[in-house]
């Protein structure tokens, strides 16, 4: 993404922000009736504030790692969890074994509670594409 771009959405962000959701929908409908791409990137931002916002006021207590974690030899589709990598707050990574390519992959599952986040999962399909895309000689794809 370009810094001007960047800048742009940081902008408009931060002034939407401040309103309620009635004028902000007003406000950038306005602001980006020529650009859409801005639109959905600055409500994009928008949804993961409010979404933070009701994560850390939530009255439900946190699952622990233990109980969201997936165990080492567990078959998933065509994969076989080998082991935990990471977690965080998109989501757990797991080595694993496609057994339908014979060789060694990496799966992120999104955290239950984005799981039926249409922002979410757009964005989670993003971040799909754009690792599926990435071509480097460091990086072995077959």
């Amino acid at each position: 993404m370009l810094v001007d771009r960047w800048h742009e959405i940081e902008t408009l962000n931060h002034v939407v922000s401040t309103m309620g959701p009635e004028e902000r929908a007003a406000y950038l409908q306005g602001a980006c009736s020529d650009d859409e791409p801005l639109r959905r990137e600055v409500e994009s931002l928008l949804a993961y504030d409010d979404l933070a916002t009701r994560f850390l006021e939530s009255d439900e207590p946190a699952a622990s790692g233990a109980e969201r974690s997936i165990p080492a030899g567990r078959q998933i589709g065509p994969y076989l969890v080998l082991e935990l990598l990471a977690k965080g707050g998109m989501g757990e990574v797991y080595k694993a074994y496609d057994t339908r390519l014979e060789r060694t992959v990496a799966i992120k599952f999104l955290p239950q509670v984005l799981a039926a986040n249409r922002v979410a999962l757009e964005r989670f399909g993003r971040e799909a594409r754009a690792a599926s895309a990435l071509n480097h000689p460091r990086i072995c794809t077959a």
